[in-house]
């Protein structure tokens, strides 16, 4: 038989602090806003639709992160989609 694989330890990661996933969200945000305490307002203020009007803060709070980063990177994909159409025409 083979060398055994300890499927934990393959699975398993650190868990990241809230602080880490804040930091790589608000870094993210920067792509789409330049402004830092608009980023910031956002981040705490802003009530995103597609998650049940949570912030992003609470999002993250809550073990959610990823779908902020999800929702960041669609929101970047769509602008760059919509600047590729205006140089094209």
């Amino acid at each position: 038989m083979g060398n055994k694989v300890n499927l934990h330890a393959v699975v398993s990661r650190p868990a990241r602090s809230v602080e880490d996933v804040s930091m790589d969200i608000l870094c993210l945000a920067s792509s789409l806003e330049s402004c830092p305490v608009m980023r910031v307002r956002w981040y705490f203020e802003g009530c995103l639709a597609c998650v049940g009007g949570l912030t992003a803060h609470q999002l993250v709070e809550a073990g959610r992160g990823q779908e902020v980063m999800d929702f960041l990177r669609r929101a970047l994909f769509d602008e760059q989609r919509h600047w590729d159409a205006a140089e094209s025409a």
